[in-house]
């Protein structure tokens, strides 16, 4: 969710979407539904219960799946206006 309103919302000079409505896009909007204190909270759990195998594996596979979902997310929007370009040619 953040990396699909991160894209439009970009800061930029040529941005016409005022500072305050980028800020609540990803960070209003998107922050009520992170997931971080579930994510921190397994990962404790395991590392409580002695299991340092799984909460590594819990905590690169996380970071690694939020990193990917996020960059397709901020890649979606381009993608979906290059599809509608293409076929209103």
């Amino acid at each position: 969710m953040i990396g699909l309103f991160a894209a439009p919302f970009e800061s930029s000079t040529r941005s016409v979407v005022p500072f305050g409505v980028r800020q609540f896009m990803p960070i209003g909007l998107s922050g009520g539904f992170t997931t971080f204190s579930t994510f921190s909270l397994q990962t404790l759990v395991r590392l409580d219960a002695g299991e340092a195998g799984r909460a590594v594996r819990n905590a690169a596979r996380s970071i690694i799946l939020c990193l990917i979902a996020v960059g397709l997310g901020y890649k979606l929007p381009n993608a979906l206006g290059a599809v509608t370009r293409s076929m209103a040619t």
